[in-house]
């Protein structure tokens, strides 16, 4: 079990600091970054809902969940030209250019928050006290997250 995180974990870096250069290396136009920002949304959805099912260790099923929102977030900051800066950033930016304004639901801020809060911030914290009912509880949320975001770009 304990290799079975170890992989995924090192997978789960690895595929994100791949797409992180790629993207910081603008070898992508707009267009291809958004689509790959949720592709990885939806993917690390489908993550979280695997390690869940395996349950597998809280801690990862909580950050797939909260880098499901995240992608998504940068999707959106990345449509409208907004420069995408640290993590606390990009979630107030999200907060100011799409709830404020009436774009989508205060719910979806609701969870992105709530994600934000759940998540581990790096690998040498101590784990947080979470429960499974925590990730069933977040689980809807971010799908309906990741819906509301389809949605808005597939009317675009």
């Amino acid at each position: 079990m304990d290799e079975v995180r170890r992989q995924t974990r090192r997978q789960e870096t690895g595929d994100r600091r791949q797409e992180c250069s790629s993207l910081k290396a603008g070898l992508m136009n707009t267009d291809g970054r958004i689509a790959e920002r949720m592709k990885e949304a939806r993917a690390s959805l489908e993550e979280a809902k695997s390690l869940l099912e395996a349950g597998m260790d809280l801690g990862f099923v909580m950050n797939s969940l909260y880098y499901a929102v995240l992608y998504s977030v940068y999707a959106l900051l990345e449509s409208k030209g907004i420069e995408i800066a640290t993590q606390s950033v990009s979630i107030a930016r999200f907060d100011d250019e799409f709830i404020e304004k009436g774009v989508f639901d205060r719910g979806l801020s609701v969870t992105l928050h709530r994600a934000f809060e759940l998540r581990r911030s790096c690998a040498c914290e101590t784990p947080r006290d979470l429960s499974r009912r925590d990730a069933e509880a977040l689980l809807p949320g971010v799908e309906t997250f990741l819906k509301a975001v389809e949605e808005h770009f597939a009317a675009k």
